[in-house]
């Protein structure tokens, strides 16, 4: 991804850098043999990280932009990949330094420098320093009523999502008013378009994964605001998603409401699941993490399907055929949903609760009412030892003919 003033659009690209693993033995082999004598001599190459003679800030943007966009290195082990990027943070610490600090540098060079600033104390954080994160709110906080807008915007983004990342750490009433922060910056958005909204999204799934009740609920409710003053159509639409999704938040507690087609082509008979425990799974056959928890939904359906659980798939595929394809390929034994409609965007039911992401599921009661919203694997397994007992072990055919065979004896 190319560099912009957009922080974390840079800062992924480093991730990313961060995060890939170099085969060794793919690596080895572009290594130059040093029995080979045919082989040029070796030439000394420039150290990326020596700062530039001049350090007029102009030079020292150029070199930083090239540092955070250096192609990637060839390195053999998780220690040096470790150390090149704990250099390049370092460097970039320095080189912007000296720009943040140098007189009369103008807004946009110093953007530019506090942008690359914020992405080296990022790549700390990512590296393992645990107080890089507070470093960057601590300077986030000196900009925020920076009177040059470009830099408070910046400021304010960057302390956002700096404790968005340290959420799990923070108090409760901080966490509060991160809900708070974030609407101010939603407000302050001056180009609401779709990385505008993934933004928003990604602040959202941070506030459903915490523990503080109904701070998700909340915090879709007031983006839902927000957005319904914008004059965009499809921002009203936005508008119109946060509002489902803050009502999915709420669902604990209340009536699950099922109606659809199945695969089949019949509709579903959702009072036919009365007496079962249900796990409302949304999911599609393009989607690799659906794909890797379905092994973790057959055990649970195995080992508790007999005891009065049972699942029903809600699937966001528009391609039947696929669909078809997968079902009877891996076996599914319980009921799955489609949607016919080729007009529609997606599955009715996912449009209804605000379900954008998936895999996505909500566990229902023998009432029909919903018991907990996209509980984890071991959370759900837990519930259902509790409510059920434990699961039925199972058992494969030769273990079972030789069980018979002995009581035969």
């Amino acid at each position: 991804m190319k560099h912009n003033p957009s922080w974390n659009i840079s800062l992924a690209g480093l991730l990313i850098l961060v995060c890939t693993a170099v085969s060794a033995e793919d690596a080895l082999q572009k290594q130059p043999d040093p029995n080979n004598a045919e082989q040029p001599e070796s030439k000394a190459t420039p150290d990326p990280f020596a700062l530039p003679a001049d350090l007029s800030p102009p030079k020292l943007i150029s070199f930083i932009d090239n540092l955070i966009n250096m192609e990637q290195p060839l390195l053999l082990t998780e220690e040096a990949r470790t150390a090149h990027y704990q250099k390049m943070a370092t460097t970039l610490l320095l080189a912007t330094e000296k720009v943040v600090t140098a007189d009369g540098v103008n807004e946009v060079l110093l953007h530019k420098a506090l942008d690359a600033r914020f992405i080296a104390l990022a790549l700390q954080a990512r590296l393992g320093d645990k107080k890089a994160n507070q470093r960057r709110v601590e300077l986030a906080e000196q900009y925020l009523k920076d009177p040059r807008k470009s830099l408070a915007r910046l400021a304010a983004e960057q302390r956002l999502y700096a404790n968005l990342q340290q959420f799990d750490d923070l108090q409760p009433q901080q966490q509060e008013k991160l809900l708070d922060d974030a609407v101010e910056f939603l407000k302050s958005t001056p180009v609401l378009n779709d990385q505008a909204m993934k933004r928003v999204l990604t602040i959202g799934r941070v506030f459903e994964s915490s523990k503080v009740e109904g701070l998700a609920a909340k915090a879709y409710e007031q983006f839902a605001e927000v957005l319904s003053h914008s004059q965009l159509p499809e921002m009203l639409q936005i508008s119109r998603k946060f509002g489902r999704m803050a009502n999915r938040m709420r669902l604990v507690g209340q009536p699950f409401e099922l109606e659809g087609q199945l695969a089949t082509k019949e509709s579903i008979d959702w009072t036919a699941y009365r007496g079962k425990i249900v796990l409302i799974d949304f999911w599609a056959t393009w989607c690799g993490p659906c794909i890797t928890e379905l092994p973790n939904l057959k055990s649970l359906y195995q080992g508790f399907s007999s005891k009065g659980f049972d699942i029903i798939g809600v699937s966001k595929d528009t391609n039947k055929m696929a669909l078809d394809r997968f079902l009877s390929t891996n076996k599914i034994p319980w009921a799955n949903l489609f949607n016919f409609d080729e007009e529609a965007e997606d599955h009715p039911l996912a449009e209804k609760y605000g379900i954008l992401t998936i895999p996505y599921t909500i566990l229902v009661d023998k009432d029909g009412k919903v018991l907990k919203i996209n509980p984890s694997s071991t959370e759900l397994r837990e519930t259902l030892t509790e409510l059920l007992g434990p699961p039925v072990i199972s058992v494969s055919k030769s273990e079972q003919k030789i069980s018979e065979n002995e009581e035969q004896k």
